[in-house]
């Protein structure tokens, strides 16, 4: 998609704020750029505000409570935003761009800052290029004042409001880390951070407990412990940062079959071995998946490549076997 330099300076501007790995927080400018909302809308301001350090119950409750009270929610700024985003010319000519998602650090609820920044980005783009039959009007300028708004709320460090019974609740934006694919990762930290509260430990995308996470990234489980763990995609990824040298300790390991060259020049075996607490040996593919590179052990029943290739992906032998 095309799109003019201002908004990819937008664009740039967002990435920078969710991809930052420190900020000062700033409660009372942050806090009166929301009450700012409200007066666009010609709403009263909340009389109370309330701070929490991270995403708890209580919080969540509130925000809750927040969207699902449809009295409440139609009075509300966000549903006046959401009005004037409906009577825009931007939203009318809608079929003529597609939004650009924007900020990578949402975390996906409707308390979150920038909850509405895929709508801001398409408001904000079209106003620098806008349908000749639809040009921008009063409505898409009070959208784009309020996303404004919204924006540098985030940049003093709030990431999720909510407003009821009078009380406005704010909620830090956390800090994340990201991997080349945008999925949360760290090796190094919890790879999302709230400064005074939670810690979440993720490596590519997939969610440890910190205890568990340390003992993977310190190369710290013995091969038996890392093949006993439960989750599948927890147990690939602690393999994958394993010390290969570990299986060799596997009680009772051997490889029943191997092929040195498979059709795609990987190496694939099944292998053997046996876990305490299990009464049966375990017998796994260990193989390379063609698509992602990632290595694999797929717990199967056949002990023939041939076969657990066949058993794992479903294909026919006269489909992909290749005669030496």
């Amino acid at each position: 998609m095309n799109y003019s330099k201002k908004t990819a300076k937008l664009l740039d501007k967002m990435c920078k704020i969710s991809e930052r790995e420190s900020y000062q927080l700033q409660k009372k400018k942050g806090a009166e750029l929301l009450l700012k909302t409200f007066d666009l809308f010609n709403l009263p301001r909340p009389k109370k505000i309330k701070w929490y350090i991270d995403l708890d119950e209580e919080f969540l409750s509130m925000a809750s409570m927040a969207s699902s009270a449809s009295s409440a929610y139609r009075e509300s700024n966000a549903y006046r935003a959401y009005r004037a985003y409906r009577a825009s010319s931007a939203y009318r000519a809608s079929n003529a761009y597609r939004a650009y998602r924007a900020s990578r650090a949402s975390m996906a609820s409707s308390a979150s800052m920038d909850y509405d920044f895929n709508w801001f980005i398409f408001s904000f783009e079209y106003k620098e290029n806008p349908d000749e039959k639809y040009l921008p009007n009063e409505n898409d300028e009070k959208y784009l004042e309020y996303c404004d708004l919204l924006l540098q709320a985030k940049e003093t460090g709030i990431g999720y409001w909510c407003e009821w019974k009078d009380i406005l609740h704010l909620v830090p934006i956390p800090l994340c880390c990201f991997d080349e694919q945008n999925r949360f990762h760290s090796l190094d930290k919890s790879a999302i951070e709230w400064p005074k509260g939670e810690k979440i430990y993720e490596i590519h995308g997939v969610i440890f407990d910190k205890k568990l996470w340390k003992k993977v990234i310190q190369n710290k489980l013995s091969a038996q412990e890392v093949f006993a763990i439960k989750n599948t995609e927890q147990r690939r990824l602690a393999y994958g940062l394993m010390d290969k040298t570990k299986m060799k300790e596997l009680k009772d390991y051997q490889v029943l079959d191997e092929r040195k060259k498979d059709e795609q020049g990987n190496i694939d075996k099944v292998i053997s071995f046996t876990i305490k607490g299990f009464d049966e040996p375990f017998i796994y593919y260990n193989c390379i998946c063609p698509s992602t590179g990632r290595e694999y052990f797929i717990q199967i029943k056949e002990k023939t490549c041939v076969k657990a290739k066949e058993q794992s992906f479903g294909l026919e032998k006269v489909e992909w076997v290749i005669e030496w």
